[in-house]
């Protein structure tokens, strides 16, 4: 991959392969490959822009949105309360929090309650990620609350990846060398953490609700669209990677549990840059007053879709 990418980039000169190895004792070395070539590299201006970039890939695993379909075992949403008697608690992070908005009553948790006639308890926290999430439900008044729902929705994962800043950047910089579809062990392991979570997640709240059904949102991408550029690289396309790996872990568990439902908003949420407080010159993932509008009519077709008949 190192090699494809100096040939991509250097029409002319020379490309350079050199080997060389550590031994650190009998029967195990340590192999080091370094390219030098005289292509266009990075210019110095775009050197700047490498903090920038990692933080736009950390920013977007932030976001909440949704993988491929509305996906579970369970089928159908059955014995549910009539509109008027229901119970929704919320749980998770800033996306659910409603972070950057006037007013709550523009959040889409709130719009989607009142969609489906029920009553929300947004215990949601900005800045939670899947640890700290999964302490909160010892907390005295989120458990009552889900004791108390019909339907709790769970939106977290981004943070998991924004608390571990310097192992992503590190990632971005291995990016750039090893080409797409690159995943240090180091990044592997917080998937392989925020499955764990996850999975307990759920598993506490059937442990306190067995009866309620549970949506869990993933990650959409406010860059997909956008001609974010680093070098030559695609932000948006960069990012997406993660979004989708971040997505996956959430199927993983997800498939495996009853009466648990995926919800997918992206292909609403990533076609109109109205949903997002981001541009070019300003990183920022959170929903507008426009893109929770998008996320509760969405959120309303699929729940409605999901009650049976």
């Amino acid at each position: 991959n190192i090699l494809s990418n100096a040939s991509k980039f250097t029409e002319k000169g020379k490309i350079i392969l050199d080997i060389s190895f550590n031994i650190f004792a009998e029967n195990n070395m340590k192999l080091i490959f370094k390219v030098r070539d005289t292509g266009i590299g990075i210019k110095p201006t775009d050197m700047k822009k490498l903090f920038k970039m990692s933080a736009v890939i950390l920013f977007v695993l932030i976001v909440f949105s949704a993988c491929g379909r509305n996906e579970s075992v369970s089928g159908k949403i059955t014995s549910f309360p009539p509109y008027g008697e229901r119970v929704v608690t919320a749980i998770g992070d800033s996306i659910a929090a409603g972070y950057g908005l006037d007013s709550q009553d523009d959040n889409y948790l709130t719009l989607f309650s009142d969609n489906i006639g029920a009553v929300l308890n947004n215990d949601a926290v900005s800045g939670y990620d899947s640890g700290e999430v999964l302490k909160s439900l010892s907390d005295e008044k989120t458990a009552a609350d889900i004791k108390n729902a019909d339907a709790i929705v769970v939106s977290v994962g981004g943070n998991d990846f924004f608390h571990r800043k310097d192992i992503m950047i590190d990632a971005l910089k291995n990016a750039l060398l090893h080409g797409e579809g690159f995943f240090p062990e180091e990044v592997t392991n917080i998937y392989d953490e925020y499955e764990k979570n996850l999975s307990r997640i759920i598993d506490e709240i059937k442990n306190m609700n067995p009866d309620a059904y549970i949506i869990v949102q993933t990650v959409y991408n406010p860059f997909l669209k956008q001609t974010l550029n680093f070098s030559y690289i695609n932000v948006g396309k960069t990012a997406n990677r993660y979004v989708t790996r971040l997505n996956d872990s959430i199927k993983n568990v997800c498939k495996t549990k009853n009466k648990v439902f995926v919800f997918d908003v992206a292909p609403e949420m990533n076609e109109d840059a109205e949903n997002f407080y981001g541009t070019d010159e300003k990183l920022d993932i959170h929903p507008t007053k426009h893109g929770h509008a998008t996320l509760a009519r969405v959120f309303t077709e699929k729940f409605n879709g999901l009650l049976k008949d």
